[in-house]
């Protein structure tokens, strides 16, 4: 918007009757001698005025201007119909009161015989402000860069101006190169403030162009993205205390990930590292998001009595299933260990927390009666991961409860076969038509009624002991048949002695055969198809079968004497 301060111009080149009017000045030529005037309202054509018949306005009159009979004044009156009031030179000569206010008669000076009656308000101080013939005013027309835009820069510029009164015209126009520019017309200091400011307004305003293109262009991008993410779903996620790297990933690879997805608009952490908000078009985009990022805790619960077995040695049960599912992390809850599960127990609290409204007691009325204990396992994963997990550990303890109950009946079928051995005298291993354990069989061998090669029933026997061999009547019930038993027994002890001995003759006079045939070896005969070594092996091998042809007809006739006594 363009600024002009108001100014005076007199006609008649200031004669005795000149008139002051109203204008602005346009332009300055010859060193400030010749103004370019244009008068209000153009009334009259603009033109070329000498400085000296320019002037600023004249004081201003009104209700607190009160003259006095003889005072020059200035009047102002229409010279023409057509034209605007000017400011005429007069002298009151009286003044009265009305309803109206205060009249006053004056005399216009340079005609002989006008006078009129004026009312206050058509009446100032006559004018004692120079003319601007000195000091004269200056003009400088500055140009505005091509890529500033030129609207408002004359205001903006007018307003930055320290000194405004200075300043007498400030608009934008054109110079002779027909150039866009800023012509300022006021004193030498205002002349030279202007082209200060107007240096710093450019720069200024080539910012506020670019700042204003930014802003268009985010307000676009704004206002698509609204349309864009008006249907989006948004999601946010608790993140679990000291789990944030966990769900980012080293490197942020699992944020990127999922940034991969296809309809994933953003993925922020927020609050500190405690929650995550995922931004995505639909609702698929959603859930394949969070099954990546989302991380949860959950507690499994292990009867102590089964850890060990559950665990595995090492954890190694659990690294399987940690590999396997693809969770995070197995690990034991610290300070969980749950003692004597009972009602009104920290554990059955947390069991009624994830049950609600079922009775407290239900879980631990739900416990086998021998358990005792817990230890809680903490599983951390994504949820399809932890789920996976979750189930793959309750069928490891079903598993485990399983064996247990089949080793239990195990046990108990075994006890009630001691039990009737004992009571019947059996030995283990031993009975009728059983026979004896073959002795000096290799580990893991078996013989040809089953067992273990050298163990009864499969069970290692080590170095024999003598054993009395119970037999039915050795509890009491039966006095004499226990009598019975007892002098067989101590014939069956007898003969162990005996064949013990008999066995240990045979093995001295085996070494010495051995020796005998190892000394004749060195020593071979010509004509011999063998050798007399293996002619020993024969010979030896010979006597070995024999002894134990009448080592199984001994223990027969053992086993028979003991069957009659039973019978």
């Amino acid at each position: 918007m363009p600024h002009f301060r108001d100014v005076e111009v007199v006609d008649n080149e200031g004669g005795e009757n000149s008139c002051y009017y109203k204008a602005t000045i346009q332009d300055v030529r010859e060193n400030g001698t010749q103004l370019h005037v244009a008068y209000e309202n153009d009334w009259q054509e603009a033109t070329w005025a000498d400085s000296k018949h320019v002037r600023h306005p004249g004081p201003p009159g009104g209700a607190e201007f009160k003259p006095k009979a003889n005072d020059l004044v200035e009047v102002a009156a229409m010279q023409a119909p057509e034209e605007p009031n000017g400011w005429w030179k007069a002298r009151i000569l009286a003044k009265s009161e009305s309803n109206d206010g205060m009249l006053f008669m004056v005399h216009f000076e340079g005609w002989e015989n006008y006078d009129d009656i004026v009312t206050a308000e058509f009446i100032r101080p006559r004018s004692t402000i120079q003319t601007f013939e000195s000091p004269p005013l200056a003009k400088v027309d500055i140009r505005i860069p091509r890529d500033v835009d030129s609207s408002g820069l004359d205001d903006a510029l007018f307003k930055d101006m320290p000194k405004p009164a200075s300043v007498f015209s400030m608009f934008v126009t054109v110079d002779e190169a027909k150039h866009p520019c800023i012509r300022c017309i006021g004193s030498k200091s205002a002349i030279r403030n202007s082209k200060l400011l107007a240096k710093m307004l450019f720069k200024h305003r080539k910012e506020l162009m670019e700042l204003n293109k930014e802003k268009k262009a985010a307000e676009e991008k704004l206002e698509k993205e609204r349309e864009r993410l008006g249907s989006c779903k948004v999601l946010k996620l608790p993140i679990l205390n000291g789990m944030a790297g966990m769900v980012i990933g080293k490197g942020g690879k699992n944020i990127k990930r999922a940034k991969k997805i296809e309809g994933v608009r953003s993925i922020r952490v927020l609050d500190d590292d405690k929650q995550l908000m995922i931004v995505a078009e639909t609702q698929e985009a959603i859930d394949e998001a969070r099954e990546i990022l989302e991380v949860v805790k959950s507690t499994y619960s292990v009867p102590q009595e089964y850890f060990g077995r559950f665990v595995g040695a090492r954890f190694k049960n659990m690294e399987d299933i940690r590999r396997d599912t693809g969770v995070m992390r197995i690990e034991v809850k610290r300070g969980r260990t749950v003692n004597n599960a009972a009602k009104g127990a920290s554990k059955s609290e947390e069991w009624s927390a994830a049950n609600p409204g079922e009775d407290a007691g239900d879980w631990a009325d739900s416990l086998p009666a021998d358990i005792k204990s817990f230890v809680d396992l903490d599983i951390i994963g994504t949820p399809s991961s932890v789920e996976t997990a979750c189930m793959m550990l309750s069928v490891k303890l079903k598993h485990i409860e399983e064996n247990n109950e089949l080793i239990s009946s195990k046990k108990t079928v075994q006890e009630e076969l001691h039990r009737i051995e004992s009571e019947y005298g059996i030995r283990q291993g031993e009975g009728r038509g059983m026979g004896r354990a073959r002795r000096g069989g290799r580990r893991g061998e078996t013989d040809e009624k089953g067992g273990e090669a050298g163990k009864p029933d499969g069970k290692s026997r080590g170095r024999r002991k003598n054993r009395r061999q119970k037999s039915y009547g050795d509890d009491g019930k039966t006095g004499g048949e226990g009598e019975q038993a007892k002098e067989a027994s101590k014939d069956e002890t007898g003969n162990r002695e005996s064949k013990r001995r008999r066995g240990r003759k045979r093995n001295k006079n085996r070494k010495k055969r051995n020796a005998e045939t190892k000394s004749a070896a060195g020593k071979p005969k010509e004509g011999n198809t063998k050798s007399q070594a293996e002619a020993a092996d024969i010979a030896t091998e010979s006597v070995q079968q024999a002894n134990t042809k009448k080592e199984k007809e001994n223990t027969g006739g053992l086993n028979g004497e003991a069957i009659k006594q039973e019978g």
